[in-house]
């Protein structure tokens, strides 16, 4: 891995530490709340940031396999609501 490579993933690291921060101390009920109705719950963002982050891994890079696969597909239709502890 080069240097510029090494760079990428430890931020991605940074990236999915702070999100589990963010989100491990939230209760269902909050994690289901919207800004206002028509807009996106913590839950379904969070849920986006983990299927768009397994898609970049997946389909882009190549990676992951079968589980990254599946994290892709989580902001997809039908999806919603998944439960807290898969968060």
């Amino acid at each position: 891995m080069n240097k510029i490579e090494q760079t990428i993933y430890n931020g991605w690291q940074t990236y999915q530490d702070k999100l589990i921060q963010a989100l491990a101390p939230l209760t269902a009920e909050q994690l289901d709340l919207r800004p206002a109705p028509h807009l996106r719950s913590i839950r379904e963002i969070a849920q986006h940031i983990i299927g768009a982050r397994g898609r970049w891994f997946y389909r882009l890079m190549g990676e992951g396999g079968a589980q990254m696969e599946a994290l892709g597909i989580w902001d997809r239709l039908g999806m919603h609501g998944l439960p807290t502890p898969e968060m």
